[in-house]
């Protein structure tokens, strides 16, 4: 088993500094820190794997995978919303805390953001660069179930369980579906296209 590269590896403090500023810094602009992370981390991947362009050229058959694979985790998350909201007392008021952010600029703005940078932005990295990586020096179940995890602890300085929550059943089945197909342009359409539909075409709440 090898090791995974380091300068990969370097680039993961550097974003849950990012995220931990983001969240728990309120002074600062939520959308703007986020947008100037995202950048970042695009950045980041293209330089560390330039390969990574190839598989964003635009193609039928990606494009429909994450269509379809969006509207299917989106289905996902009202069962989970019907579930959670009966189970857990606080799951409304977490919920209804992350679509106050989500408020917080007029959500046409927001839906360019979320459609154009954070969704692609968030797959390009997370699964292009540091799945791929992983996958290759550990194996594809650890290079899923390790940035998966990852993924969701970069939330955790948002003290809220349900967003990370969220984030790791999200981490879970984009990684798989990357694992799967290995199109990041399947991943960057799906994640584009469910962040907007569950922020702002049809929020559950």
């Amino acid at each position: 088993m090898s090791r995974p590269r380091a300068a990969v590896l370097a680039t993961l403090p550097v974003v849950a500094v990012l995220w931990t500023v983001m969240f728990a810094w309120k002074p600062l602009d939520f959308w703007l820190v986020m947008v100037f992370s995202q950048a970042c981390m695009i950045a980041a991947a293209m330089r560390l794997d330039p390969d990574l362009l190839r598989d964003l050229r635009p193609a039928l058959a990606p494009a429909a995978l994450g269509l379809g694979s969006a509207a299917i985790l989106y289905g996902v998350f009202v069962a989970g919303h019907a579930v959670s909201t009966r189970l857990l007392p606080f799951a409304g008021g977490q919920i209804a805390d992350i679509y106050a952010v989500r408020d917080e600029w007029r959500a046409s703005i927001v839906g360019a953001l979320l459609f154009l940078v954070i969704g692609p932005g968030e797959e390009i990295y997370w699964r292009g660069l540091v799945q791929g990586e992983l996958s290759k020096a550990w194996g594809t179940r650890a290079g899923v179930l390790v940035t998966a995890a990852l993924y969701a602890g970069v939330h955790l300085p948002s003290r809220n369980f349900m967003l990370v929550a969220a984030a790791l059943v999200c981490g879970l089945f984009w990684g798989l579906m990357y694992a799967w197909k290995r199109s990041l342009l399947a991943n960057v359409v799906s994640h584009a296209v469910w962040d907007v539909l569950v922020m702002i075409v049809l929020p559950i709440r």
